[in-house]
């Protein structure tokens, strides 16, 4: 998933995923304007059906999380 939202926005808005013990920093300009666009966006096409985010996964504007010292 994370290969198809950065194959898709090469500039993204800012956060942070969580994959297993690894974070990954999503910052940028942006070209994704809204949750819309992310849930619409391909994963892959099983015999010409594309399957996108939104199939797979709930898409949805969370708070900042804090890094670094408290």
């Amino acid at each position: 998933m994370f290969n198809a939202i950065e194959k898709n926005n090469q500039n993204v808005g800012g956060n942070i995923l969580d994959r297993y013990s690894e974070q990954y920093i999503v910052r940028g300009i942006g070209m994704l304007k809204s949750e819309e666009d992310i849930r619409n966006i391909v994963l892959k096409s099983e015999k010409g059906t594309p399957i996108l985010i939104k199939d797979i996964a709930e898409v949805r504007i969370g708070e900042a999380v804090r890094q670094g010292p408290r």
